[in-house]
């Protein structure tokens, strides 16, 4: 599956995002969206089991499950209620995802 990140780094935190496009779609991330995001995939990672609990945007309109995939981990993007988008990642491209999340969690981390 193929993926990239996009960033929109300004000065102040909240005005920053990373966009994820997958599947011809565009999913926005605000800070706090991308923290919570890594906090469940290393869940998953770690565990091999998946969190029960749905990250919901606090800034965009969709909410996502992680779930183990092979060494790596699956993501639902719910965006409506008729449009999921699914994003199934092995290990290898699990271990650079979750690189570029941590990327732009330390760049935006710095800004007040």
């Amino acid at each position: 599956m193929a993926f990239n990140f996009t960033s929109d780094v300004k000065s102040k935190q909240k005005d920053c995002w990373l966009i994820l496009n997958f599947s011809g779609e565009e999913i926005s991330l605000s800070f706090d969206d991308a923290i919570e995001l890594k906090i469940q995939i290393n869940h998953v990672l770690e565990t091999g089991t998946p969190n029960e609990r749905k990250i919901v945007s606090e800034a965009d309109s969709w909410s996502a499950l992680c779930v183990p995939n092979a060494g790596g981990f699956g993501v639902a993007f719910v965006l409506s209620a008729t449009s999921t988008i699914k994003l199934w990642l092995d290990a290898r491209q699990a271990e650079r995802f979750s690189a570029e999340l941590q990327t732009f969690i330390d760049l935006v981390g710095s800004r007040s």
